[in-house]
């Protein structure tokens, strides 16, 4: 989720693509020295998180154009991450 709210906060725009949410986990995860995950494991990730109601996804769409939007705020997901 963070991912998606680093993407919002790059762009401008509430509502992503998936596809350019995974180019900043990819972006992420090297800055961090972390492993990827697929685009599978993506999309599994976003769907999760799309059935705790966190994200906003396209139903009829499980690929990777579908839309994206935060339920929460940035501020939200930054305190909840925040490390003391």
């Amino acid at each position: 989720i963070s991912v998606v709210a680093a993407e919002v906060q790059r762009t401008g725009v509430e509502e992503t693509i998936f596809n350019k949410v995974c180019i900043q986990l990819r972006t992420l995860c090297t800055f961090d020295g972390l492993s990827t995950p697929s685009i599978t494991e993506a999309l599994g990730l976003c769907a999760r998180l799309g059935s705790c109601r966190l994200l906003l996804t396209e139903h009829s769409r499980n690929d990777i154009h579908q839309r994206v939007l935060l339920n929460v705020s940035c501020d939200d997901i930054h305190y909840a991450l925040k490390v003391n």
